[in-house]
């Protein structure tokens, strides 16, 4: 009769899987599913054995062999544990409690059908009911008594099992692992065995007995004491030595597989192991990333399964592993599998990316194809008209067109052959020095003659070369990248085109590049130009004898140089090539090394200019207004106020330093385009559109229609004036350090130092009382009256002018820049907070002579009437006329040196036009500018502090663009809220705008563009676990 086994297993396809295999065996199986049914199924007949899952629904395994033992009917049915926790803790858990073997999960079936086996050898002796006697021992298995002579033995049914397994297996020595393996310990004697010490190791060694004969007596010689001292010599003595050297075997072989982990993880190729029906059971993180495995999700998935293409199912199938498959993926990666025998019935595979290298033998095969295609043509006409004179068919003028012909073709031979060359060179040439000095504008003198002479008049030229301006690097190469750009303009635009060259200095380099108004290129093929033999026209280009070389030489000479190739075009509106060197490769004079540092006179006058620049009519007139409206909260608001109105210039112009200033370089996260398109944008707003005519009309409202009185005559008169001057001091925009540094700050200086002084010194008398909104929120209504004053703007803007007036000095070193510019940041700050504190006193001793409700131009007006008599009012001309002047100066010199970057016009052309554009805007008069500036300016004033404030966080981020970007498009969105609610359309504003957070102060967009912040870090931190996750 077939044995009976009870699996208990709560895993339905283990359950039937575990059945199935018992029924091929012979043995008949009961099935299970948790605590409750196992229990219920121990009834007769009796289980011969029970395979016994560790947790169940109900109840855990150890609870139901605790239940078996205490019913003397299934106390002695055998248990098996059948269970994935194979910790030596938890094996010795269920052996403890009464557990005879213990398999963990994964098995094989065919042992685990061995081990059902094993356990029915072992329990089959105990069905003997002959007495076994051996050494003065006797053990009656029916009975469960042991006798030594006449005296009985005390002894647990564990302990039993074991004399019993001893006598009944003599003349063999087990390891603590096989006797753990074979019968139940108590949890005393595992516990003795575990802290016993080598002394029974060393007795059994010096006995020299390794036979079971010397068990006996010493379990007699032990009769008398405790059972855990009789197990501790029964099992440790036994198996002590073997212990230790599984544990130092585990131990090795623990390292192993760590080393081999480790390698594999270390490898450039995804490596997965399976076994050899293609199951899965580890791979690498290589694996993971190139093949899209998810480990340990897909652990005992098919490989078949996650890679669903017919090749790699055909390759695996046929199992012709002596040849590697390549594989084509879905996102277009090329992977080359290699499979290989591991271990029995396991499979090694190995998958390498060779995307780059079918990519470059792709390129080796075009670039040949095309090499062989461009000789190809002329050596047909060579041989052509060769057989045709061999032949003398050619006479006359055919012959002299057949030579020429030839000539011209391998005149092309040679121009291909020397480009290859040239390329060739270029490509395998190892890091250069760039210690060879260039004259750049010598070389173009050359240039410019060849292209003369290739143009033939075709087109019209044009060289805007900044003389004196050399750089180091690879002479011969620069020529080469510099010619092929200007003869590629000349070749491939139609006649008539406009070609202007230019090679001018920027504030973080030297700049080269060849514009053109040609037909322009199509957008699709702008990638691809600097590839070897690519045409746009292909016509064309063999009409001009060009190779498809030129730009792929300029590509890898600008690489070499630490430069790139930008080419901007559009069909119909023409092309530009351009590109940038670092600031490092310019070659400076020797006048450049002897005034390296600037002296201290020239610090303090270009932070006197920087100061200057920034006090224009708006800072004398705000603070007075602030300062009476204020009251005795006047420091309160002066503070806040100072906090805006000095902090984010002062802030600004040290990030404008730190990248050289420009705002289209500070701006380079959100994009070089939307960089310029903002530079552009902020440009116009506080030069030619609005701020620089504004200084005219608010000069002249101010200061001189109180003399003149008003009208659009003298406002003309006036413009005229005013801007002859503007645009004759910014002409020359080297000596600004001297007419505005050295002479136009100071005066300004200390016409504002004597306005402070008096009001000082002189109060008008009566400390006004402050207004109902200074009374509730001094500091935050100063705070927003500092926001208004948008100095953030006019600092974006002056950041070129203080770096450029630092350079006619001979400084051009970018750290000795950046210091300087932030020196010169930091005393303007310092000289704007003494005269917004003067100013501020003004205002609020200023009662006695104006009403509250009085503007900041009147306050001033009575001010210096009361103050100084009819002076007075001259001084406060003669202050804001210098004011606004300075002011106008720093906006045209800015707006100038900007726009000579990207249009083809010189810089002192374009003073002389954005001079006149202001003079003529300047004429609409005061009111009419303001209410077309003030919503403009609000909205492009958020982004622009928003891109100033996070430029210092670069550094925290992974991608700065991801932070950056998002938070000044949100700035510049509720900025243009902002915008509309202070213009005249504000009704067009839909309700829920009015109730944006601080939309009453202006700051509608603050709130937003923190909370972008905040996501776009999360996101930015979150990104780059994932990068570093999956480059481990």
């Amino acid at each position: 009769m077939a044995r009976r086994i009870l699996v208990v297993e709560d895993e339905a396809p283990i359950r039937e899987m575990v059945s199935f295999v018992l029924e091929q065996n012979g043995f008949q199986s009961v099935e299970a599913e948790d605590y409750d049914s196992a229990v219920n199924l121990l009834i007769e007949p009796f289980p011969d054995l029970i395979l016994l899952d560790w947790m169940l629904p109900g109840g855990s395994g150890i609870q139901f062999i605790k239940h078996l033992k205490r019913e003397a009917l299934t106390r002695e049915i055998p248990v098996m544990m059948l269970t994935a926790r194979g910790e030596e803790e938890d094996r010795v858990r269920g052996l403890e409690v009464g557990a005879d073997d213990y398999i963990t999960k994964p098995f094989s079936p065919k042992e685990l059908v061995a081990r059902i086996k094993a356990v029915m050898r072992r329990i089959s002796p105990m069905a003997v009911e002959e007495v076994i006697e051996m050494q003065g021992l006797s053990l009656d298995p029916s009975s469960h008594r042991v006798m030594t002579g006449e005296d009985p033995l005390d002894m647990g049914p564990t302990e039993f099992k074991l004399l019993h397994f001893f006598m009944t297996h003599p003349e063999r020595v087990y390891s603590r692992e096989q006797l753990l393996n074979n019968v139940s310990v108590t949890r005393a004697g595992t516990a003795v065995m575990e802290k016993a010490g080598t002394g029974a190791d060393a007795l059994l060694y010096a006995s020299g007995n390794s036979r079971i004969d010397f068990w006996p007596p010493a379990l007699v010689f032990t009769g008398g004491s405790d059972r855990p001292v009789k197990l501790a010599f029964l099992e440790f003595t036994s198996s002590f030595l073997v212990a230790l050297r599984n544990k130092k075997r585990r131990k090795e072989l623990g390292n192993l597989i760590k080393r081999f982990r480790s390698g594999a993880e270390s490898l450039p190729d995804a490596v997965v192991l399976t076994t050899e029906e293609g199951t899965i059971f580890w791979c690498n993180g290589l694996a993971q990333q190139l093949l899209g495995l998810r480990w340990p999700d897909d652990n005992g998935q098919n490989i078949l399964n996650l890679l669903r293409y017919p090749e790699f199912s055909q390759y695996v199938a046929k199992q012709q592993f002596g040849r590697p498959l390549t594989l084509v993926l879905n996102n277009g990666r090329h992977l080359e599998f290699r499979v290989m025998p591991y271990a029995d019935g396991q499979w090694l595979m190995v998958a390498r990316d060779v995307t780059q290298m079918h990519q470059l033998e792709g390129a080796r095969r075009n670039f040949f194809a095309n090499v062989s295609h461009e000789l190809r043509t002329p050596l047909t006409v060579l041989q052509g008209y060769l057989e045709m004179m061999q032949d003398q068919t050619l006479e006359g003028p055919l012959r002299d067109k057949a030579l020429h012909t030839m000539r011209e073709q391998t005149s092309r031979m040679e121009g291909l052959v020397r480009q290859l060359l040239t390329l060739s060179r270029i490509e395998a040439a190892p890091t250069l020095s760039m210690n060879e000095k260039i004259d750049v504008p010598l070389m173009l003198r050359v240039v410019e003659r060849e292209a003369q002479t290739l143009s033939q008049q075709k087109q019209t030229l044009t060289f805007n070369v900044e003389p004196g301006l050399q750089v180091y690097g690879n002479e011969e190469q620069l020529r080469s990248a510099i010619s092929n750009l200007v003869y590629n303009a000349v070749n491939h635009t139609p006649a008539g085109t406009h070609i202007t060259v230019t090679w001018r200095r920027l504030p973080h380099g030297v700049a080269f590049s060849v514009k053109d108004t040609g037909p322009g290129i199509s957008a699709e093929h702008i990638p691809r130009l600097t590839e070897r033999f690519y045409r746009v026209d292909k016509a064309r280009s063999r009409q001009t004898g060009g190779s498809g070389l030129g730009l792929a030489i300029v590509k890898h000479v600008l690489s070499h140089h630490d430069a790139r190739l930008d080419i901007e075009s559009l069909p119909g509106q023409g092309s530009t090539f351009s590109f940038i060197l670092p600031e490092r490769l310019i070659a400076h004079e020797l006048l450049y090394f002897m005034t390296y540092h600037l002296k201290s006179r020239d610090i303090i006058a270009l932070g006197f200019m920087t100061f200057a620049l920034f006090v224009g009519a708006g800072n004398i007139i705000f603070p007075p207004m602030v300062g009476l409206q204020a009251g005795e909260h006047v420091w309160t608001a002066a503070l806040g106020f100072l906090v805006t109105a000095v902090g984010l210039p002062v802030l600004t112009i040290v990030a404008i330093a730190r990248v050289g200033g420009g705002i289209d370089s500070l701006s380079s996260p959100i994009g070089r385009r939307a960089g310029i398109l903002l530079a552009t944008v902020c440009y116009l707003a506080v030069g030619p559109l609005f701020a620089t005519p504004r200084t005219t009309t608010v000069s002249f409202e101010v200061g001189i229609a109180p003399l003149t009185g008003m009208g659009d005559m003298p406002l003309f008169i006036y413009s005229v004036v005013y801007f002859a001057l503007v645009i004759g001091i910014s002409l020359y925009p080297g000596k600004l350090l001297d007419t505005v540094g050295h002479v136009l700050a100071p005066v300004k200086i200390i016409a504002l130092l004597i306005l402070a002084a008096g009001a000082v010194l002189w109060p008008a008398g009566g400390l006004s009382t402050a207004t109902e909104a200074y009374q509730n929120a001094a500091f935050s209504n100063g705070f927003v009256n500092g926001y208004l004053t948008m100095d953030t703007l006019a600092s974006l803007v002056f950041g070129i002018v203080i770096v450029n007036a630092a350079r006619s000095r001979g400084v051009t070193e970018s750290r000795l820049l950046t210091r300087y510019t932030i020196w010169a940041g930091l005393i303007a700050g310092i000289g704007l907070t003494i005269i917004y504190l003067a100013l501020f006193h003004l205002g609020s001793d200023s009662a006695n002579l104006v009403d509250q409700k009085a503007n900041g131009a009147a306050i001033l007006h009575a001010y210096v009437a009361h103050t100084f008599g009819g002076a007075g009012s001259f001084f406060l001309a003669a202050l804001i006329f210098l004011a606004c002047l300075v002011t106008a100066v720093g906006l045209t010199c800015a707006c100038a040196e900007f726009f000579s970057q990207y249009l083809p016009l010189s810089y002192r052309s374009l003073v002389f036009i954005l001079g006149l554009f202001s003079m003529v805007v300047s004429n609409l008069g005061l009111s009419h500018l303001i209410q077309i500036s003030i919503p403009v300016l609000t909205a492009i004033y958020p982004p622009c502090i928003a891109l100033v404030v996070l430029s210092f966080t670069r550094p925290w981020w992974n991608n700065s663009t991801r932070v950056i970007a998002p938070a000044m498009l949100i700035s510049l969105l509720f900025g243009m809220i902002d915008g509309i609610k202070a213009s005249a359309i504000s009704d067009m504003l839909p309700g829920w705008a009015a109730k944006l957070p601080l939309a009453d102060q202006g700051l509608a967009w603050l709130l937003p563009t923190v909370a972008m912040v905040v996501i776009t870090a999360i996101w930015d931190k979150a990104a780059g676990r994932q990068v570093t996750s999956a480059a481990h």
